[in-house]
């Protein structure tokens, strides 16, 4: 979810043309290898998040647990509660507070702690440069400093490979960006690399055995959607295009990788679901054969929060089952 900005994106967005290979295809025109077989998977409703609704939330799993973090809640406020859902017990209980109330968090899990580099604040999604880290013995969280100038920015994707968050796009300035870039949280460094071939926010990525994608997203308006996916290794430096998702879709209800395949759910930018305007789609690729194939659809289509896996099953809890705001508490989860 963002301001539906009529401007799209920059013509200097394009990445330089050695950084990538081939661009793919984006919106309505992406086509997409795809096993069109039965719907396989199902969903299961679990206990809702006992502090309402919540929507642009982040979510990342630590020691056993589901934490979701920030968001609005169904008045569209900007909150610093974060929460944490237990799957053995079906319960949840309350964890220390964020020390600012934000949205739209970079947020991803290594080495036992919760990293946040970088979101978005009020309703203005005016870009918040904190780099903050949570220790889960403590209950607490420390800052480590800022985004460096020029960098700072919330609603990207993120993926992780050994020490480092890799940051995908990103919106700042009231406008998607190329910017890529890797955190590392053992030396606390940035390093710029080859940009985006496109300028892109609310997108999804992830990383699968050592491979960074980045999955749909829009520049400019919630309907100014691509299907386009991309491929980055970190040893070679280029981008490469993937095969493009069934149906272009950003601001997602969650990506995540298990047993070695992606899936992706829900979205927002819909055309065809009338005036909710959300997606119900569930998507898996598999990074092998470079194919999409349909699941079952979300019991609840949403957009605006993330997912995270956990064992066997994939945990998505909030976000909003309306275009934009419409938080819900529901929490829900996909086992394959």
């Amino acid at each position: 979810m963002g301001p539906d900005l009529a401007r799209g994106s920059d013509s200097s967005a394009a990445a330089d043309a050695d950084a990538f290979v081939d661009a793919g295809t984006t919106g309505a025109d992406a086509t997409s290898p795809m096993d069109a077989g039965p719907s396989a998977g199902a969903w299961t409703r679990l206990a809702p998040m006992p502090g309402g609704p919540r929507q642009e939330t982040s979510v990342v799993e630590l020691d056993g647990e589901i934490y979701v973090l920030g968001g609005f809640d169904g008045s569209a406020q900007v909150l610093t509660a974060v929460e944490a859902y237990d799957p053995a017990n079906d319960r949840w209980r309350a964890r220390a507070d964020l020390p600012f109330a934000m949205h739209h968090m970079n947020a991803a899990t290594i080495d036992g702690r919760i990293y946040v580099v970088g979101a978005l604040t009020g309703l203005g999604f005016v870009e918040n440069p904190n780099v903050i880290v949570y220790d889960p013995a403590l209950d607490r969280w420390e800052a480590r400093g800022e985004m460096p100038a020029g960098l700072a920015r919330g609603s990207a994707g993120v993926a992780v490979i050994g020490s480092k968050m890799f940051l995908a796009g990103g919106y700042r300035d009231r406008a998607a960006v190329v910017q890529f870039t890797s955190y590392d949280t053992l030396t606390g460094e940035f390093e710029v690399l080859p940009e985006l071939p496109a300028a892109l926010d609310h997108l999804a990525s992830v990383a699968a055995s050592g491979v960074v994608y980045v999955i749909g997203g829009r520049s400019g308006s919630i309907a100014a959607t691509t299907a386009s996916v991309w491929s980055f290794e970190p040893a070679v430096g280029i981008w490469r295009a993937r095969a493009s998702m069934p149906r272009p879709r950003a601001g997602f209800a969650g990506a995540t990788v298990l047993e070695g395949r992606v899936y992706v759910f829900g979205g927002e930018g819909n055309p065809d679901s009338g005036s909710q305007g959300v997606f119900a789609d569930a998507d898996v690729y598999d990074p092998g054969s470079d194919r999409w194939h349909m699941v079952a659809p979300m019991r609840t289509p949403r957009h605006g929060t993330a997912a995270a896996a956990l064992g066997d099953r994939i945990f998505v809890p909030g976000g909003a089952t309306q275009q934009a705001f419409g938080a819900v508490a529901t929490n829900e989860a996909f086992v394959p």
